[in-house]
């Protein structure tokens, strides 16, 4: 494998999906307090599903992807696997803010004792690993000539398209099989 064909955007994701797939699960993502006495951590990326696995899945993802394009071993033009990594690092990152912005969990009464459930190194890892992933991935679109704004563009081009498709009567969907589609009656006197 030629590692010179790597990118500094391919080592940033790389490096990202790699500090998730083992700081994610093994540094504890919150930290537990009961009347005073701290009692270490608990928890990692799956106790938290959406907010947590998900993000570790998407980040673990970008970054197999990643490397598969830059080892080649995956056709670049098979895919826009740019823009998809990006919206997997960029989903990843929105939801591991939901989740250091919601914490661990709420505060719990277990017999006589409060219980306090409060962030973990773990989570805010997590937190800069997906945030990683997110700037090797713009990193990569700059690098290829593509932008943010391009894309989005390309989401409103496909809408007004659809739209002047729409406005002229005719629908951009073909009628259900066996159905015929009769063209409204037109006036001849005018």
């Amino acid at each position: 494998m030629d590692v010179s064909r790597f990118r500094v955007g391919d080592w940033v994701l790389v490096a990202a999906g790699v500090v998730m797939l083992i700081l994610g699960l093994a540094v504890h993502w919150v930290t537990i307090e009961a009347d005073g006495r701290n009692f270490g951590g608990a928890r990692n990326a799956f106790d938290y599903f959406f907010t947590g696995g998900l993000a570790w899945l998407l980040v673990v993802a970008a970054g197999v992807v990643t490397f598969l394009l830059a080892a080649r071993a995956i056709q670049r033009e098979s895919a826009p696997w740019t823009r998809l990594t990006l919206g997997a690092a960029a989903l990843a990152t929105l939801l591991m803010l939901i989740r250091v912005i919601i914490g661990g969990g709420a505060d719990q009464r277990i017999g006589n004792q409060d219980v306090t459930l409060g962030r973990g190194a773990g989570m805010f890892i997590a937190l800069v690993a997906a945030i990683g992933a997110l700037v090797g991935a713009l990193l990569n679109l700059r690098e290829e000539g593509d932008s943010v704004s391009a894309i989005f563009g390309s989401f409103s081009n496909f809408r007004s398209r659809d739209n002047a498709e729409n406005d002229g009567g005719s629908s951009p969907l073909p009628p259900p099989a066996g159905e015929v589609r009769r063209e409204p009656p037109t006036d001849p006197g005018r």
